[in-house]
C-alpha cells in the first residue's frame, strides 16, 4: 500500500505533486499543498554488449617504452615516417608513442617489436622476498613501502 510522503499515512492512491520544487508521492489531503503534475513513466534504454567482441587482455608496457621506441627506431635509422609506413601506421601514432602521449594495443605493441626488435610488454613481479623479524604478523602498508624504497 503506498505512503504518502508528506503525513505518512498509508492509502490507496497517492498522487503526484510538485512541493516547492519537489516531486512528491502525496494523499489526497496532502495533494493541496503543491500542484499536482502527470506522471511521469521512465524509460531506459539498455544497451546489451555485443558478446562477440571480447575485450582484449591487458597487459603491461615497459617503463619509458617511448624511449624504447625511439632509440630502437633510431638504431635502424628509420625515421618516424618510415617506421609508420613499415607498421602501415599513420607517422603521427609513431610521434605520440614515442612521447608516451598514446599508449599502444596490443596489436600495435607486437608490430613494433616485431618490426623493431625491442620488447615492450613486461610481467610484474608478483613475489617479494621479506625479511622480518616476526613472521607470524600480518604484512602491513609500512612494510610495502619499505621495501619498494630498498628496491630502488
Amino acid at each position: 500500500m503506498p505512503t504518502c510522503e508528506i503525513c505518512g499515512k498509508e492509502t490507496d492512491h497517492v498522487n503526484s505533486v510538485l512541493v516547492d520544487g519537489v516531486r512528491m508521492k502525496a494523499c489526497e489531503t496532502c495533494s493541496s499543498y503543491g500542484k499536482k503534475v502527470r506522471e511521469r513513466k521512465v524509460r531506459t534504454k539498455i544497451r546489451k554488449r555485443n558478446k562477440s567482441k571480447k575485450r582484449p587482455d591487458e597487459f603491461n608496457l615497459a617503463p619509458e617504452y617511448g624511449k624504447k621506441v625511439r632509440k630502437a627506431r633510431e638504431n635502424k635509422d628509420l625515421k618516424q615516417e618510415e617506421l609508420a609506413k613499415k607498421i602501415n601506421e599513420p607517422s603521427s601514432v609513431i610521434k605520440r608513442i614515442e612521447n608516451e602521449k598514446m599508449k599502444p594495443s596490443e596489436k600495435l605493441v607486437s608490430k613494433l617489436e616485431g618490426t623493431l626488435g625491442v620488447s615492450l610488454k613486461f610481467e610484474p613481479d608478483t613475489e617479494v622476498d621479506i625479511d622480518r623479524e616476526d613472521e607470524d604478523e600480518p604484512l602491513t602498508l609500512g612494510d610495502v613501502v619499505k621495501i619498494k624504497k630498498n628496491e630502488s
